[in-house]
């Protein structure tokens, strides 16, 4: 028990086997780190190792003296720790140094049975969950800082969910300072450690959640220049704070003008009016140049509030034969059990399953049967693919900033970036997002069987129904890509889109991207209401088996309902 107060410790907590740890509540009790706290084998974790523990009532604080090469609740690789309960829990890095590279809040890679109720994190970095399973989330809040690319991070979990929760910027009233922004990822899962399989999201909200434009605390002519310096007017610098992490100089035009040259900022004395850097310059400025210093924002090719991505093909090839529960495949010798097999031709196509035992002998069993039993004429696959998931009554939001900026940000509600099987995406709201929902059909290089060809990561049989998409630059956008060389295999095929409202689309209604004929396979749009946008429909070359039924579409502003090229069948 932690009565009110605040502990700070110097050491983590030893392993915790059937314990509580009770606070007074968020507000009062708070475990935090002393200014001697050192870790172990360079993990600097405040609780390490868990089993069959609750955390209740409390912080958890990172505090001011260790630059965190770990995080903040972590088990051990090679542990097999599980049930963790916590309710009530602050975990906070907010006031916390900026933590090393590699650096997690939470690191929970390797546990069954985790939940996180009604708790809050305030964080710069990911909560880490690897190849956990049973892990829930329920009625959390999130706030986002030092442009935190992610949160709730799984690679190759299982039974994820989160419920009731909500996702936010710590504080996003300065663009210029990253202390308050994250770039807007609630959610990213994929197969990096193996295929991610039956997660469930519903019921949790957004607000303004977009990666910043970054803008500059100041831009002056430098008083003199040096080789890795420059000085200041002491005028010049009053409106830059004091948070030297992640602070640039750029010359954006004089004398070195590069808009590629960002210089680390390591020291600034206001005093002195001296801006040290970290490296030389590489195109020397003068006192001609116009300088900046900013809070860079390294990447805004992100964004998608929830995205699954990092998939692989392992294997790709013809069957032989097959039975209720088998399939036998050419060429195959590796072990796959536990990924997940698809036919993407032929007889059963867009038949998906998971892998159960050894496959290295070339037969493949299943954990259910197939409806249709593959044959001689199918085509399969096996990888590491999300597997089955629900994105189910969320209000996800962004701003204008997603909406109506010429450079490219990935502010999107929900993004299938190939290697999607059986996504359902049903009653959101999707607002000021720069696409409501993406959905990629993306080649690889099967891994497994390499000779630099490129295959299909395939994305099959979602459902995008009754979702409403408003304000959002297009409401969808579905991409094929073709990479050179590649087998043409259909990498997006047996979507439905039913009953969903799109209203007032900055640009396009859906926007369609398909690279080569082939890519591309059957979907129904049905029942499909779209009001107010330029125009209803943009495409590439390469549609087919396209059904069209029942849909409404209005109030077009320019008069254009579809824009279709030549060459479709």
């Amino acid at each position: 028990y932690f009565p009110t107060g605040t502990y700070a410790i110097d050491s983590y907590l030893p392993t915790l086997q059937d314990v509580r740890i009770l606070g007074d509540g968020m507000d009062l009790s708070t475990i935090t780190s002393h200014q001697t706290f050192t870790g172990e084998n360079d993990y600097a974790a405040l609780v390490r190792s868990v089993y069959r523990t609750k955390l209740e009532d409390i912080t958890l604080d990172a505090g001011l003296y260790k630059s965190y090469s770990s995080v903040l609740v972590m088990p051990s690789a090679n542990d097999t720790s599980n049930r963790l309960l916590c309710e009530r829990v602050r975990f906070t890095m907010e006031d916390a140094p900026i933590m090393d590279s590699g650096s997690k809040l939470l690191e929970l890679a390797h546990l069954d049975d985790v939940t996180f109720k009604d708790c809050e994190f305030i964080t710069g970095k990911s909560l880490f969950h690897g190849n956990s399973t049973n892990v829930l989330y329920d009625g959390c809040d999130l706030y986002g800082m030092l442009d935190n690319p992610l949160f709730v991070v799984t690679w190759g979990g299982q039974n994820i969910s989160m419920t009731d929760c909500t996702a936010q910027n710590l504080d996003n009233s300065d663009p210029r300072s990253w202390k308050g922004w994250s770039k807007g990822r609630v959610f990213h899962g994929g197969g990096a450690w193996g295929p991610m399989k039956n997660t469930y999201f519903g019921g949790c909200t957004s607000h303004d959640f977009v990666p910043r434009d970054p803008v500059a605390w100041t831009t002056a002519n430098p008083v003199s220049v040096s080789s890795a310096s420059f000085v200041f007017a002491s005028n010049d610098l009053v409106a830059v704070d004091g948070n030297i992490p992640n602070k640039y100089a750029r010359v954006i035009s004089g004398t070195g003008a590069n808009d590629d040259e960002w210089n680390v900022i390591s020291n600034i004395n206001r005093s002195t009016g001296v801006v040290t850097l970290e490296t030389t310059w590489e195109s020397l400025p003068d006192t001609s140049s116009s300088i900046e210093i900013i809070d860079r924002i390294q990447n805004r090719n992100t964004g998608e509030q929830w995205m699954f991505e990092f998939t692989d093909t392992k294997y790709r090839g013809m069957a032989t034969t097959g039975t209720a529960s088998t399939v036998v495949l050419t060429g195959l010798t590796n072990n796959y059990n536990g990924l997940v097999v698809v036919v993407t031709d032929g007889r059963g196509v867009g038949q998906s399953r998971v892998v159960s035992g050894d496959s290295s002998g070339g037969t493949v069993s299943i954990t259910s049967p197939w409806d249709v039993i593959p044959d001689a004429s199918s085509l399969v696959s096996i990888g590491t693919y999300v597997y089955r998931g629900a994105v189910y009554g969320n209000n996800l939001d962004g701003t204008t900033l997603a909406v109506e900026g010429v450079d490219h940000v990935a502010t999107e509600g929900v993004s299938t970036y190939g290697g999607s099987l059986e996504i359902c995406v049903e009653d959101n709201v999707f607002h000021e997002l720069r696409y409501g929902i993406s959905v990629w059909g993306l080649p690889t290089k099967a891994s497994d069987y390499n000779d630099g060809t490129y295959v299909s990561r395939p994305n099959i049989f979602g459902h995008y129904v009754d979702n409403v998409f408003d304000d959002c630059r297009a409401g969808g956008r579905i991409v094929a890509k073709k990479f050179t060389p590649q087998l043409i295999d259909r990498s997006i095929f047996g979507h439905v889109y039913r009953r969903n409202t799109v209203t007032n689309s900055y640009t396009d209604a859906l926007i369609y991207e398909v690279e080569a004929d082939g890519l591309m396979g059957m979907q129904v749009f049905d029942n499909n209401i779209i009001v107010e946008f330029d125009r209803f429909m943009q495409d590439a070359d390469g549609l087919a088996d396209q059904v069209w039924i029942n849909n409404s579409v209005t109030s077009l502003n320019n008069g254009v309902a579809m824009s279709i090229s030549d060459g479709h069948y």
